[in-house]
């Protein structure tokens, strides 16, 4: 796969650390409640919202590069699966730290997903 077929998992790199320093703000300067609905936070909480939609656009690209990397290289098609698993564990790790009530352990599954989708993404990427 040549560096033009690689432009996606760049891109989604570049989303996933747009999404965890998006994260980073919230949790330093937003005063969250400690117990509401996930719509109740998405309304209330404009960069919560915007936070939870580019979450979800990640996921899909996540998945899209499943598909465009499974005729690649062994090691582009594993490391996109790394990559999609890692933004799948911050997903559930978001929703859960926001239903929780915030509880630290959810945020910490949170940075564990993006160092798991980081490492995955870059190990695709240094596919010949």
């Amino acid at each position: 796969m040549n560096i033009k077929n690689k432009i996606p998992i760049h891109a989604n790199l570049g989303l996933i650390f747009l999404e965890f320093l998006i994260g980073n703000y919230i949790s330093v300067f937003i005063n969250i409640g400690s117990k509401g609905s996930f719509m109740y936070y998405l309304s209330s909480y404009p960069i919560i919202a915007i936070h939870a939609m580019l979450g979800g656009l990640i996921f899909i690209i996540s998945l899209v590069l499943i598909g465009l990397t499974f005729k690649s290289g062994k090691r582009l098609f594993y490391g996109s699966i790394i990559g999609f698993l890692g933004v799948l564990l911050a997903v559930i790790g978001g929703y859960e730290y926001l239903m929780s009530g915030l509880i630290g352990s959810f945020s910490f599954l949170m940075a564990l997903g993006f160092l798991i989708a980081i490492s995955g993404y870059i190990m695709a990427l240094l596919e010949n």
